[in-house]
């Protein structure tokens, strides 16, 4: 029942990444004066939607079609989430690639300074997604890479920051 609602809860991120994906399209990207620096933050943006639609739109077809609402055959399912969890995999790696482009900019001075509290937030991003990252080739691997213990391990850590920064965030919200 819980993966059910988590599930579905992930579907309205379909509506989000359409939001994402037209103000991508639509929106000159004009921030950044430096040709090279727009083709990189480009490319990642462009990246990270392509990989999150494909994400949720694969993940609510085999959750659908297990349901029985679609008409996907069981055998297609595992294939399914499969390239489901490639596709986040490619995310993972992307917002590690843009996090560190990031700071190799906040070092060289490129993009102005840096508070306490915004490297706090980079290293706590960067962190999670280096959690998330082997674990996306372990369950992409037949048989996967790392103990089940690791894994547990590795994706309680992840989860552990992501709650904790939302948990900061109600406080400060209230």
């Amino acid at each position: 029942m819980l993966d059910d609602w988590s599930v579905m809860s992930r579907l309205w991120g379909l509506l989000t990444m359409w939001m994402l994906a037209k103000e991508f399209i639509t929106t000159p990207n004009t921030d950044d004066k430096e040709p090279r620096v727009r083709k990189v933050k480009t490319a990642i943006s462009g990246t990270q939607i392509v990989s999150l639609v494909g994400f949720f739109v694969l993940e609510n077809v085999a959750w659908l079609s297990r349901r029985k609402v679609l008409a996907w055959s069981d055998k297609s399912q595992p294939k399914l989430i499969l390239w489901c969890v490639r596709s986040w995999g490619v995310y993972v790696f992307a917002e590690l690639g843009r996090l560190l482009f990031e700071r190799i900019r906040k070092r060289r001075g490129e993009a102005g300074q840096e508070d306490a509290e915004a490297r706090t937030q980079w290293n706590k991003q960067f962190v999670e997604n280096l959690a998330w990252a082997p674990l996306t080739v372990h369950w992409t691997t037949p048989g996967g890479l790392l103990p089940e213990s690791v894994a547990a391990l590795l994706a309680s850590y992840a989860q552990f920051i992501s709650v904790q920064g939302l948990w900061k965030e109600t406080a400060e919200s209230a």
